[in-house]
């Protein structure tokens, strides 16, 4: 049996994930019936594990990596939100691009959950079999989550 986290807000979720490997599950806030919308795995990450992963997406520093790509994609779509950007540059409040992936996620109203895993391995396992079993409601298609990406 898996030991899962609660869901919490994305925002909360770099300080209290482990610094272990293991799974982690992103779905819209708000209904508790909301299907996955990203499945990820972390793996060792020089002893950070599912912290350093979630603090990647928290700093902005994920911005063409894995759920920092997928939300940037989304927002880009949005004219809105990139005539919104437009005016804050002609105000002469330009963002950094660590910003904007950071905007990008939590535009999106996010929450998420994890399992920590013994090893990478088990991690990317489990990923794997979750990313299959729910692949209808996902952002990211299976085989498309960054598996030689150096943040993992």
């Amino acid at each position: 049996a898996l030991e899962w986290s609660e869901w919490i807000p994305f925002d909360q979720a770099a300080e209290e994930a482990p610094v272990l490997p293991g799974v982690y599950v992103f779905r819209e806030r708000g209904d508790e019936q909301n299907p996955p919308r990203y499945i990820g795995q972390a793996g060792e990450r020089n002893g950070k594990g599912l912290r350093g992963r979630l603090k990647l997406y928290s700093s902005g520093k994920g911005a063409t990596s894995g759920l920092g790509r997928y939300a940037m994609n989304l927002a880009l779509a949005d004219a809105a939100w990139l005539t919104q950007l437009a005016h804050e540059a002609e105000s002469g409040r330009p963002e950094s691009v660590e910003h904007m992936a950071r905007r990008a996620i939590d535009r999106l109203n996010l929450a998420v959950r994890w399992v920590p895993c013994v090893h990478r391995k088990a991690a990317m396992l489990l990923e794997a079999e979750l990313v299959k079993r729910h692949c209808s409601t996902l952002w990211n298609s299976p085989g498309e989550e960054d598996q030689d990406s150096p943040e993992k």
